[in-house]
């Protein structure tokens, strides 16, 4: 149940981060982010998605967090980065955020609704995150992520045969 739910949670932030906040690209699944949007080579930012709070407690340990902590860490980041959570968590989720990753966001979800062919996503950022300074993405790091959308693209179109 809770991959589902983090399938599902995934989608809708795509379609929240391509549709409703209109960046250029937005891929999943890359490197060690769930979702990541990019508006220009120099505007981007991250999404972690976590179904539970022992899912974020479990976040402490990933290295980024050191990385994204420090304000001149030579290491790549993005220039925001956002925990998304179901909204029954916000409460909940909150000040353990603001004690651990004080640099982070918070978005809340709430399942969206099918209207036809439309999709409604709903998904509100109740917490803004900070500017993490990133620096430009590089070259390579544009066509890996370009290679990404597209290996998404062809994922997507091999479940449909």
């Amino acid at each position: 149940m809770a991959v589902r739910l983090h399938t599902q949670m995934m989608i809708e932030c795509m379609a929240y981060l391509r549709y409703k906040r209109q960046f250029n690209i937005v891929v999943d699944e890359y490197k060690n982010c769930d979702v990541i949007g990019l508006n220009d080579t120099s505007d981007f930012i991250e999404v972690e998605i976590k179904t539970s709070f022992a899912d974020l407690k479990n976040d402490k340990k990933k290295p980024k967090h050191t990385w994204y902590g420090e304000l001149k860490s030579r290491k790549f980041k993005p220039g925001k980065f956002f925990f998304m959570v179901p909204e029954e968590l916000f409460e909940k989720v909150k000040p353990y955020v603001d004690e651990h990753f004080p640099y982070a966001g918070i978005m809340v979800w709430k399942p969206g609704k099918n209207k036809g062919r439309k999709f409604v996503a709903d998904v509100k950022v109740k917490k803004h995150a900070k500017d993490l300074n990133s620096k430009k993405l590089t070259d390579k790091q544009f066509k890996d992520l370009l290679k990404r959308l597209v290996s998404s693209i062809v994922i997507s179109k091999l479940k449909l045969i």
